[in-house]
């Protein structure tokens, strides 16, 4: 056997700039677990867009994962894409198709937000859009120096509601999201 029989290196994958319509940044170096990945973002709050593509090592189960959410005068959308070969640059179509499915479909849900309190309560409601057919409400517990609890209400596709909560520490930060759904009403 030779030296290099029982080492197999990750991918390497290409950086690209979020301005730019091409990809030819620098290189960076995934696990061999791991695939070169793209989170495609897009968020529109208060009639400003913002588009943002963020290069990431990404585990292949979280490939392909995409969710939208609605607020009272916000829209996000998210899309992981992903690529397995070294050098590739993952696709945005799956990221273009989502962004042009953003209809209301019928569905309303409470929305309300707070930068102060981990909670808030509404009767103002949001229209859902595209595939969100969840309400959710999504709290943010901090303690700690520039801790900042908050809680926001709205529509969500299911994926956004199926996904883990969130607890770290970071020195003497404590942070802690939690996501709760429940099925969207028709008015």
């Amino acid at each position: 056997m030779g030296i290099g029989d029982n080492y197999r290196i990750g991918l390497m994958c290409t950086e690209c700039d979020p301005s730019s319509s091409s990809c030819h940044g620098r290189m960076y170096i995934c696990g061999q677990d791991q695939s070169c990945g793209f989170i495609f973002s897009q968020t529109k709050l208060s009639g400003n867009d913002v588009f943002h593509v963020e290069p990431h090592c990404v585990a292949p189960s979280d490939c392909g994962y995409k969710f939208s959410t609605s607020t009272g005068d916000s829209h996000r959308l998210e899309v992981i894409s992903c690529c397995d070969t070294s050098h590739c640059i993952p696709s945005n179509s799956t990221f273009l198709n989502e962004r042009n499915n953003t209809s209301p479909n019928g569905l309303v849900c409470p929305t309300c937000s707070s930068y102060s309190s981990t909670w808030c309560e509404t009767s103002n409601t949001v229209q859902c859009r595209g595939g969100e057919d969840m309400c959710f409400f999504h709290k943010t517990y901090e303690q700690g120096p520039g801790a900042q609890s908050s809680a926001e209400r709205g529509c969500a596709t299911k994926s956004y509601c199926d996904r883990d909560n969130y607890t770290d520490r970071h020195g003497a930060l404590f942070h802690q999201e939690t996501v709760t759904c429940t099925e969207a009403k028709r008015p």
